[in-house]
């Protein structure tokens, strides 16, 4: 124990010394010292560069053609379009800020994208849209009638009906049918079944126009029908229409057996012929009245003094008249005509009314109106030789008639 070595007597023998070195410090021997270096105090500087400038402490990194010294780390790099921000704690420089890389977007791909969303879009709100409307009552109507306005628009008159059919309306609904969009004149709402159907028949008055027109209809719901149907409103008796009260229409050919009742003819009885050409109305004759038959019809002229002659009337005749919208006229007018006194003169009497008719059918069979006869002169015959010609009176009555 007393033999081991101190701190003051080194355990190994000191290194040689080298030219220009220092004699180390105690405890562990220098390091070797080669030509050129440089001692200093602590470790040797590194070395030195053209252009390089040594500080204190730790030696500067090598500085190299265009770059800039300072104290710590050299700079970073500055790239282009970057901004270096400022130091950092330690006088440590910041890391490079590297350009900021903005994503290139792909406009096809971002066009096809917006595209598809679109079409999305539609669908869903298209669909939506359609499904809805789908599902809306869309009320149609069909008007048909018994009588046509040229090849196929029904036709119809006062006193007539046009029947109607309708579809998809609001179930249970209240109808309303519209005459050119007003509520067509007379008629009341009807309503639909549960499943929005309707069928009645809408009556024609007269407070129709007569002419062209559209029938619409609507519900409760205010769902109208879309498209029109068109009709036309025509006179009672025209487009084979029944005339007033029922009456033949007016391009119908058909016979009335009348009975007149007057003063002079007491009650007579004759067959009207009516013959029909179109909606403007049809002839009314008999068939005497061909300006060629002879007819001889008996009398009696009376006279005041209570003179009585009969006479046996021969004449032929001709007629005039009409029959349009249930409204007859018939005129029989003499074309030669004279009175024969049995074993007397005859008498000739110039052209005259020898009757006319006026009358209106009551309902679909029968009519009836009124009867006259003008007067008329015997210019040749006297009752007397001194009592001058004799005048025969007008006549008047009434008739009455049904189809035969």
């Amino acid at each position: 124990m007393n033999s081991a070595p101190t701190i003051q007597s080194p355990l190994y023998p000191p290194p040689p010394a080298y030219p220009g070195s220092q004699p180390p410090q105690q405890g562990y021997p220098p390091p070797p010292t080669y030509p050129g270096s440089q001692p200093q105090g602590g470790f040797g500087s590194a070395p030195v560069y053209p252009g390089s400038q040594p500080q204190s402490g730790f030696s500067l990194p090598p500085t190299f053609p265009g770059s800039q010294p300072q104290s710590g780390f050299g700079p970073p790099p500055t790239l282009p379009g970057s901004q270096p921000p400022g130091g950092l704690p330690g006088g440590i420089s910041a890391p490079p800020v590297m350009p900021q890389m903005q994503p290139t977007q792909q406009k096809g791909n971002g066009l096809k994208i917006a595209l598809i969303a679109l079409v999305i879009l539609i669908v869903l709100v298209g669909g939506g849209t359609a499904a809805y409307l789908l599902t809306r009552p869309k009320p149609v109507i069909t008007i048909t009638s018994n009588y046509n306005a040229g090849s196929s628009t029904p036709a119809g008159a006062a006193d007539t009906a046009f029947h109607v059919t309708g579809q998809k309306f609001s179930g249970s609904s209240s109808i309303t049918f519209l005459l050119d969009g007003q509520q067509a004149p007379g008629t009341q709402a009807v309503q639909s079944d549960s499943n929005g159907n309707v069928t009645t028949d809408l009556k024609v008055t007269k407070e129709w126009p007569l002419g062209a027109h559209t029938i619409t209809a609507k519900d409760a719901a205010g769902y109208v029908t879309q498209a029109g149907s068109p009709i036309q409103v025509v006179c009672q008796g025209c487009n084979k229409t029944p005339g007033p009260h029922g009456s033949p229409t007016n391009s119908a050919s058909f016979s009335l057996k009348i009975t007149i009742t007057s003063r002079a003819l007491g009650t007579v009885t004759e067959t009207l012929i009516i013959t029909g050409k179109d909606d403007t109305g049809g002839t009314v004759c008999q068939s005497r009245d061909d300006s060629q038959t002879t007819l001889r019809e008996p009398g009696t002229l009376t006279f005041a003094d209570g003179n009585k002659f009969e006479y046996v009337e021969v004449s032929t005749n001709q007629c005039s008249g009409a029959f349009v919208g249930g409204h007859l006229t018939y005129i029989e007018t003499t074309v030669t005509d004279e009175f024969d006194f049995n074993g007397g003169p005859k008498c000739p009497i110039s052209p005259h009314k020898k009757q006319a008719l006026t009358g209106d059918f009551t309902d679909a069979n029968t009519i009836s109106g009124t009867f006259s006869e003008d007067s008329f002169t015997l210019t040749t015959c006297q009752e007397t030789a001194d009592s001058g010609p004799i005048t025969v009176d007008a006549d008047s009555g009434t008739f009455t008639g049904t189809l035969n």
